[in-house]
């Protein structure tokens, strides 16, 4: 972004977060000309580039209720526990694919649409939210802990603009 605005200055950027169906709606409304969207994301009618970033997926748990010395938790752990989760039905299916359960077999708390809007949950002992480890790292909040899934899971990362249509 800082070479492009060094190169055109008079382009501003507007920073919007979302969970991917809004950023892809408000594309899909000529709202937005670009968003980064974390996988798995149906992308058929927009142009994607792939971002080299990988997030690891895992819990955030209040501290007090899960070892320090624990480094990692297990699929059947996750199963059992109250879980705060996303709202995308397409990462609802790949969630409960990996834990090989149906997502009506898993222990739901609540959705969200943005990580972010659950931590006050999880620090209130509602549950532990399911997301990838940036979404907590780049928000922490004190007396709450990221710990990875194993057999670890990842997510990449793409840039989407809408395709043209040329008529």
């Amino acid at each position: 972004m800082q070479k492009f605005t060094a190169q055109y200055p008079h382009v501003h950027f507007e920073i919007y977060s979302a969970d991917s169906d809004d950023l892809k709606r408000s594309m899909d409304e000529n709202k937005l000309d670009l968003a980064i969207l974390l996988e798995p994301v149906e992308s058929a009618k927009y142009d994607k580039t792939s971002i080299p970033a990988k997030d690891r997926w895992g819990l955030v748990v209040r501290k007090a209720d899960f070892p320090s010395d624990r480094k990692e938790m297990t699929f059947s752990e996750v199963v059992a526990t109250p879980l705060i989760l996303p709202r995308r039905f397409i990462v609802l299916e790949e969630i409960s694919s990996w834990l090989e359960v149906s997502d009506k077999d898993l222990k739901v708390a609540a959705y969200h649409n943005l990580p972010s809007n659950a931590l006050d949950l999880i620090s209130s002992g509602m549950g532990a939210l399911l997301c990838v480890e940036g979404s907590f790292t780049n928000r922490g909040k004190s007396g709450l802990r990221f710990v990875p899934i194993t057999p670890e899971r990842v997510s990449g990362h793409v840039a989407v603009k809408k395709k043209k249509s040329y008529r």
